[in-house]
């Protein structure tokens, strides 16, 4: 968000007080990662400046039952496909062509002799493919699930669930044994902070912290019927990949059973420890868009998560690059997974743009060929 050119949005407070039920989900998620009619925002800022406003601390947040005939976003159900031996089930091919751009030669060039995989697209303003590559494949998610996390607990807000500058305890057990992160540093715990600067942390800073806290206000059935409202079908969270209707899926035309095995080998490692969050290059850059036109759940929730992710902290990827244009974006990371989605303020237009990796040897060069895709994206070759 840019504090100096945006209004901030106030919502009453309710009561709440955080489940201890919540911590097992918690650490199960957070184990994931270390419009152009939109103004031009600032640089980021180069620490975090949020304050905690003068009102003496409240109660905290409490998780209530949710009635799902109610909510605005139902939770999607699932049926297992049981089979001891998985048969490939046809995936409806977001694309019907494969564009024919300078961009999309160049993608093909940077990547084709790459080691992993990597998943890249890109869309301008109006939704039009300008490159695509792997663009449904299946990804690890890394960080990036908390554009998803960001998205459902604006939605609570705008509801009035909960509010957006209600204080809220940070919890020590929800702190990493080691102490704090790059946002929320050991001295923080047993203080109060805001539901505000929470979502801040999370999405300018990718803070586990505040992750840990704010997945407690939520559930995985109201994330994954989040990430579907927003037209993100073939992304889900804390899922068993095995159960999904479509699994194992097959390449489309902008792939190939190479890269579509080397994705599922890795998925499969992970799921074999747990649940997984998986998604699409195409779903990232479909928010993205969704973001550049307010159709993330509505327009004041989309306009908050474009002020957060304007002063976006980490900038080693998609920015790089990039320097003389606004970028907002969204890093994620785990080993073996390299991964960035943004929006590129273009003079022609805004462009949405997701780029993805998984099984990939070096995640250093992983993250120097995600720096390439982001020019790229901004319509030059590298």
């Amino acid at each position: 968000m840019n504090w100096s050119s945006h209004r901030k949005r106030k919502v009453p407070a309710l009561n709440a007080i955080a489940a201890a039920m919540a911590l097992v989900f918690v650490a199960i998620v957070v184990s994931g990662c270390a419009n152009s009619s939109k103004p031009i925002v600032s640089a980021p800022i180069s620490a975090p400046t949020e304050t905690l406003p003068d009102s003496p601390p409240g109660s905290l947040i409490q998780l209530t039952p949710i009635n799902h005939e109610q909510m605005q976003n139902p939770a999607v159900q699932v049926t297992p496909i049981i089979t001891p031996i998985p048969t490939i089930t046809p995936t409806p091919d977001p694309i019907s062509a494969i564009p024919q751009t300078m961009e999309q030669e160049a993608t093909r060039n940077l990547l084709n002799d790459e080691g992993g995989v990597y998943g890249f697209v890109v869309l301008d303003d109006a939704g039009r493919l300008v490159a695509s590559y792997n663009s449904f494949t299946p990804f690890v998610t890394a960080s990036t699930y908390k554009l998803i996390l960001m998205a459902d607990i604006y939605r609570r807000i705008e509801n009035g669930e909960y509010g957006q500058w209600e204080q809220i305890y940070l919890d020590p057990e929800k702190f990493d044994p080691g102490g704090g992160d790059n946002y929320y540093n050991w001295e923080s715990a047993g203080t109060y902070t805001t539901l505000q600067d929470l979502l801040y942390a999370v999405g300018a800073w990718s803070s586990n912290v505040a992750a840990h806290h704010l997945l407690t206000l939520t559930t995985p059935e109201d994330l994954n019927a989040t990430a579907k409202s927003i037209g993100m079908l073939r992304t889900c969270i804390l899922c068993d990949p095995y159960s999904l209707p479509f699994w194992p899926p097959a390449p489309g035309i902008d792939s190939s059973w190479e890269d579509m095995n080397l994705a599922l080998d890795y998925i499969a490692v992970e799921a074999e420890l747990g649940p997984v969050n998986l998604t699409t290059p195409y779903d990232m850059a479909v928010y993205q868009l969704g973001v550049l036109h307010d159709t993330v759940i509505s327009p004041w929730v989309s306009q908050q998560i474009f002020e957060v992710l304007s002063q976006q902290a980490i900038r080693d990827r998609l920015n790089v690059y990039n320097q003389g244009i606004t970028v907002m974006s969204k890093p994620g990371n785990l080993a073996g997974v390299v991964n960035d989605t943004a929006l590129l303020f273009l003079p022609g237009g805004a462009r949405a743009v997701a780029a993805l990796s998984i099984n990939v040897p070096d995640d250093e060069r992983a993250t120097k060929i995600i720096q390439l895709l982001g020019l790229i994206a901004s319509g030059t070759s590298p």
